[in-house]
């Protein structure tokens, strides 16, 4: 394994300014004055002075810096290591407002849980749908080895598709101990790249890896028509979906005839999307004709990272 490193080059003339929001370089370049940098952001000059080399943050997302930082300082500084009590379950605690629960779950990478942390960490309907659809198309749950009594659940993306993978690292990042790691992957004389993710070990984690396996096979489970919503579409379609001949193709390859026609089953009942079972190269696809494509459209588009709308054809 290689983990890469990003912008590490230093010069105390320049002036580095990042958006910790999605770890971006703002502008792409340093600045090379501050006059430069203040005009850009439409700041004054004393605020890029203020703001330069302090802990603080404008905007609550921007940080600026005398030298460069890697993708691993940045998520540093987004999380801060800081896991208050209402970050690990979800609550306000001390505030009278009311706050549905499971819309503000932080960040946890970097930091550890007790085992009876752990034990009281649930899957809100939207975090579920996520794990959901990654499941059905390129995430995975496993057991670390055989004694381990939690599953956890592992992602992975080409760096080609870095935007979809950061996006869904922010989003199950309350559920990570660690940070995502670069890896490199030398096959038959090609070398590939690829970003991946790992969360903890949990029993909320086992619940879902007891419907999607069974004897180890990943299959669809029989609770489908439940779990199958607008968002967990939204990611099988960006894991495994492709614009094929005006309509949409899902590669469901790696489950079987039977587990497919639950599949699109649900797709008939629940969301009334025509779909047919393709044969490519013997496995089965589930394709989605242009007749339904408008409503399934409607359905994912919104829940799907802007870099993946092509797979809808747009």
């Amino acid at each position: 394994m290689n983990k890469k490193r990003f912008f590490s080059s230093k010069n105390n003339n320049l002036i580095w300014v990042y958006n910790i929001e999605d770890l971006s370089l703002v502008n792409d370049n340093p600045f090379n004055t501050k006059t430069e940098c203040a005009t850009c952001l439409k700041i004054s000059r004393s605020t890029v002075a203020k703001y330069l080399d302090s802990d603080k943050l404008l905007k609550d997302k921007l940080v600026f810096k005398s030298f460069s930082l890697n993708q691993e300082d940045l998520l540093k500084l987004q999380t801060k290591n800081k896991i208050p009590w209402e970050v690990i379950t979800g609550e306000l605690l001390g505030d009278a407002s009311i706050t549905i629960w499971g819309t503000n779950l932080g960040s946890t990478a970097g930091s550890r849980f007790p085992h009876k942390i752990n034990d009281i960490i649930k899957l809100p309907v939207y975090y579920r749908s996520v794990f959901v659809g990654i499941v059905l198309s390129d995430g995975s749950l496993n057991f670390t080895n055989k004694s381990s009594k939690n599953a956890l659940f592992r992602f992975s993306q080409t760096t080609a598709q870095g935007v979809y993978f950061w996006h869904v690292f922010f989003t199950l990042s309350h559920y990570c101990s660690a940070y995502p790691f670069y890896r490199e992957h030398n096959r038959k004389g090609k070398t590939n790249d690829s970003l991946e993710l790992y969360t903890r070990s949990l029993p909320c984690l086992t619940e879902l890896y007891n419907l999607f396996y069974i004897k180890g096979v990943k299959v669809i489970p029989h609770n489908i028509y439940d779990l199958l919503t607008p968002v967990a579409l939204a990611h099988l379609i960006m894991g495994d979906g492709s614009a094929v001949g005006g309509g949409v193709r899902i590669g469901t390859d790696s489950f079987s005839i039977k587990d497919c026609v639950s599949l699109m089953n649900v797709l008939m009942i629940k969301f009334n999307i025509s779909c047919s079972l393709h044969s490519i190269e013997n496995k089965p696809r589930i394709y989605i004709p242009k007749s339904s494509k408008n409503l399934l459209i409607t359905l994912v588009k919104p829940h799907m990272v802007q870099s993946m709308w092509y797979k809808l054809g747009e």
